[in-house]
């Protein structure tokens, strides 16, 4: 199921920014790029193949929630209801795992969260993105993505039912910087 061969195609923009510009952010752009481009190509094969992913793939989409913004603009986006620390990408799609009884909802996930990083050795989790994925974690299926391929992944193992639990996934240990952790929880 997995496209072993495959690798993402970016635009010269993109290949010019990794060159020049090659931070964690710039980098964490790059990778859910190509994990939204991965999307797209299974989506269009699937569809013509009628595979039930490609359905799935259909509901991912963005949210454009971080980045630096005119203040304007920022205070605009914050006055529609943009919330500091919300995954970077949700999959609307409606997964049980195992026998779900009506009255009991532990095997139910509503959705999936993905927040996208870098594959760096020093990115992490912010606090406030840690606090939404703590919250979201009863609900919904959370993971952590260092890297397009460990986002293709979970969200392979999502739609074919195999998520291990109510438990944000990750293939490094949760962390953030403590320090920065001052009123998170507090009113978003």
């Amino acid at each position: 199921m997995k496209d072993k061969g495959w690798k993402p195609k970016l635009s010269a923009m993109q290949k010019l920014r990794a060159r020049y510009y090659n931070t964690d952010h710039e980098e964490e752009h790059l990778e859910q790029c190509a994990l939204m481009e991965w999307a797209r190509v299974y989506t269009h094969r699937g569809a013509l193949e009628k595979r039930p992913l490609s359905r799935a793939l259909q509901r991912l989409f963005a949210i454009p929630n971080g980045g630096y913004r005119m203040l304007s603009t920022a205070s605009k986006l914050k006055a529609e209801g943009v919330r500091a620390g919300v995954s970077d990408l949700f999959l609307a799609w409606p997964v049980a795992t195992g026998r779900v009884v009506m009255t009991d909802f532990q095997n139910f996930y509503s959705g999936l969260w993905l927040e996208m990083k870098s594959r760096a050795p020093s990115s992490h989790l912010t606090p406030r993105q840690y606090d939404w994925l703590r919250k979201m974690e009863k609900d919904y299926a959370c993971a952590v993505c260092y890297g397009w391929e460990e986002g293709r992944d979970y969200i392979l193992m999502y739609v074919e039912g195999r998520w291990p639990g109510h438990t944000i996934q990750s293939s490094r240990p949760l962390k953030y910087d403590a320090e920065q952790a001052d009123g998170v929880g507090e009113d978003d």
